[in-house]
This record gives C-alpha cells, sequence and structure tokens, in this order.
C-alpha cells in the first residue's frame, strides 16, 4: 500500500512538473511576436466595445509616457489602436463602431487617443470604401467617399496640442497615412514627415509611412524607398545602431510585391547589422530570433542561419515561418 502511495506522489509530482513546463512555454510565446499583439489588440477591443474609455485612456496614457514596447522592441501604442479597429465591417457594424467610438470623444473631447482613434476609423472606411482596384476602375462615388473620409480624419489631426506631452506620435503616423492618400507634394509631405520624427524619432511606424509613400505606384521612383531606408538610419539615436532599416525593409518584405531578398538595392550586411542591433536592446524576443534565422536563409547566409537555428532548438516559433515543414527544410539546408 505504501508502495502504490508512494508512486502515485510521485507521479503526481511529475504531472505537476510537466504541466508546469507546458504553461512555461505557453506563457514565453505569449508574451511576444503576433501571439502577444494579438492578445494586446483583442483587450484593447474588449474594453472599446464595453464602453471602458476610461481604461484605455489610462492604458493609452502609460504607453505614450513610458514608450512601453513589446519583447521583440515594437511599440505597444501601434497595437494598442489597431485593437480600436472596427471589427465589424458591415454597415451596421460601421455604424455601432463610429456610435462608440463617438461616445468617447463626447465625453473625453480633449482625448488626443479618443481623437485619433475616430479619425483612423474614417480613414479605415474610406480605404474600405475605394477598394483595392486601381484606380481607373474606382467609381465616383467611392473616389467621393474617401476625400470625404480623408478630410473628417484631418479636421480631427490637425491641431497640434499645446503641450507636447498631450501629442501622441500615432496622430502624425494617420496625418502621413492622409498625406500619403491626398498625394501631398514632396515639399509638404517631408516637412510633415520632419515634424513628426523630431517630436518622436523611434516611432517605427512613421518611418513605415514614408517608405509607402516612396512606393513607385505612389510617389517615388524605382530605388527611392531602399535608400530612404539606409538614410533612415542617421535619423534615430546611434543606440539604435541599424535597427530601423530592420523595422523597414523587414515589414517591406512581408510585402512580397513589392520586394525580395533578390533585390540588389537591398544591403543584406546592413540588414544582419539590424538585427544584431535589435537583440543587443531586446535579447528575450523568440519572435526576432526565428525572423532572423529565417531571413538569413532567404539571403543565403548558412553561417549565420546555422548559428541561429541551434540556438532555436526544436522550440521554433512556427508562425515565423508559416509552417513547420518550411523550419525543418531551411535548417536541413543549413546542415549541408
Amino acid at each position: 500500500m505504501r508502495i502504490w502511495k508512494k508512486l502515485f506522489c510521485t507521479m503526481f509530482v511529475l504531472l505537476v512538473l510537466f504541466g508546469s513546463c507546458i504553461t512555461s512555454i505557453a506563457v514565453e510565446q505569449m508574451v511576444d511576436g503576433p501571439i502577444a499583439r494579438r492578445q494586446l489588440k483583442k483587450t484593447v477591443q474588449d474594453q472599446l466595445y464595453q464602453g471602458k474609455y476610461n481604461e484605455l485612456e489610462k492604458l493609452a496614457g502609460v504607453f505614450r509616457k513610458n514608450k512601453e514596447r513589446l519583447p521583440e522592441g515594437v511599440w505597444k501604442l501601434q497595437f494598442f489602436y489597431e485593437g480600436l479597429a472596427a471589427k465589424n465591417h458591415s454597415p451596421n457594424g460601421w455604424q455601432q463602431h463610429f456610435a462608440i467610438l463617438s461616445k468617447w470623444l463626447e465625453e473625453w473631447p480633449n482625448s488626443i487617443t479618443a481623437r485619433v482613434a475616430v479619425a483612423e476609423a474614417w480613414l479605415d472606411f474610406g480605404s474600405e470604401v475605394r477598394g483595392k482596384a486601381y484606380a481607373d476602375s474606382v467609381s465616383a462615388e467611392g473616389w467621393r467617399i474617401l476625400a470625404e473620409s480623408n478630410q473628417k480624419a484631418y479636421k480631427l489631426l490637425e491641431t497640434t496640442p499645446p503641450e507636447g506631452a498631450d501629442d501622441c506620435p500615432e496622430r502624425y503616423n494617420a496625418l502621413l497615412t492622409i498625406a500619403r492618400t491626398q498625394g501631398w507634394e514632396r515639399p509638404h509631405f517631408e516637412a510633415l514627415f520632419h515634424e513628426a520624427v523630431n517630436f518622436e524619432p523611434m516611432y517605427y511606424p512613421l518611418y513605415i509611412s514614408k517608405t509607402i509613400y516612396l512606393l513607385p505606384r505612389w510617389n517615388g521612383e524605382e530605388g527611392e524607398w531602399q535608400q530612404f531606408a539606409k538614410d533612415a538610419i542617421n535619423l534615430t539615436p546611434q543606440s539604435e545602431g541599424k535597427s530601423v532599416y530592420m523595422r523597414i525593409v523587414g515589414s517591406l518584405l512581408l510585402a512580397t510585391d513589392v520586394t525580395s531578398p533578390g533585390d540588389p538595392r537591398l544591403s543584406w550586411p546592413t540588414l544582419r547589422q539590424g538585427f544584431f542591433d535589435v537583440e543587443r536592446n531586446y535579447p528575450s524576443s523568440r519572435w526576432n530570433l526565428n525572423v532572423f534565422c529565417k531571413w538569413s536563409c532567404k539571403f543565403g547566409d548558412k553561417e549565420t542561419a546555422k548559428v541561429l537555428f541551434k540556438r532555436i532548438g526544436n522550440n521554433p516559433y512556427i508562425e515565423a515561418w508559416g509552417e513547420r515543414e518550411e523550419f525543418e527544410g531551411w535548417r536541413k539546408w543549413a546542415e549541408l
């Protein structure tokens, strides 16, 4: 009887320890990368649709004041605003969304957070009505609604708060979106961009917005955005190294119709150093580690990839690879 009791106790302890390991892995994943971003956005969305405006104001205030980041180094504020986007894009869904946001702005008339949220809702609505078709395929009604939506957003964002502490880098990012959509002339756009990065030089979405503006399909020439990615390094603090290059190029590489590792205007040594600089400042991110390893493979840097695969071991962040098979295929390639 005692033997069975001892065996049962041992098995129970093992089960607890095994369960703790599983929980530990899950928690580690939950605080990094897209999983953590979705979790943050879901929290914000729930608070919005429950009318918890006070909690939203506090959360945004903390994120802005402390410049809080997720473990991979991206701003929590960026995904806070993404969480405020409409969850239902039907006519009734949009109506409900604008009603909730309008109530927030009515109760908090001086809130920069509410103003940005309403403005970005108008930008999203106008963009959806316009659609993704080529310009010559968009209806006159689509253009009209897009223009009206952009103007409504601009009216909410054009006034700079008298105190810098009351402003928000996402206000500038939304203004840059309006500038691109409305086709502002280059000097006007550049003036806005430099005002934005002077206010907050490390808010990465500002650089992504200018990069998109410089794409040939919008307002740029061939090779301009690639050159801007290099030039942007000088706009950020020395402590960031070449990390902004990694942020810009990494974002554009995800859009396969924009660029690819075969683009001769991209610099893999600069991109690789950008990853090293990001990892120096944010060493606990498994997401960054896996993305770095993936792009080392894509750019043909087998030596770097081999080192990174050893660090990843048998616990890859699958979402960085797309599927387990891709991870295993590249790992075999690195070992050859």
